[in-house]
């Protein structure tokens, strides 16, 4: 409750040089796909940064292979791109839910940074802690 409150009384408004970029389910519907192609992942870097963007960040791991096209498109736009971060995780247990360790595949790693993607929710959903830098694998990923 008091994270709620600090939260609340915190509250102000998002830099302007502060982009958040979302695909909704109408755009994905469009696309006739339920996930991007990594593709068209590497094509958004690439205007994102033709657009003035300094740093780009994602919020998944691209931890699987998919097509080699797709995957060598994307590994090749953030080979030309030095500030874009993937997303990265621990594994962790959860009640009766574990979940496995996330992080880019070794192509993806190598080419770009990573950024954790943890997050806890309060009790109620009042209130969400997102340490500053989490352990993945032994590392520590800010």
């Amino acid at each position: 409750m008091y994270r709620a409150v600090r939260a609340e009384i915190r509250s102000h408004e998002a830099p302007s040089d502060i982009v958040v970029v979302t695909i909704d389910d109408a755009t994905l519907n469009e696309l006739q796909t339920d996930v991007p192609d990594r593709k068209q992942d590497a094509e958004l870097i690439d205007r994102l940064f033709k657009a003035g963007a300094t740093r780009v960040f994602f919020d998944k791991a691209y931890a699987d292979p998919t097509n080699p096209a797709s995957d060598m498109a994307l590994a090749q736009a953030l080979a030309r791109h030095d500030e874009v971060y993937l997303g990265a995780a621990p594994s962790s247990d959860v009640g009766i839910q574990r979940y496995a360790t996330m992080m880019p595949a070794k192509m993806f790693r190598e080419r770009a940074k990573l950024a954790s993607m943890v997050g806890e929710a309060g009790p109620f959903g009042l209130s969400y802690r997102f340490p500053t830098v989490e352990m993945v694998d032994g590392k520590k990923i800010p």
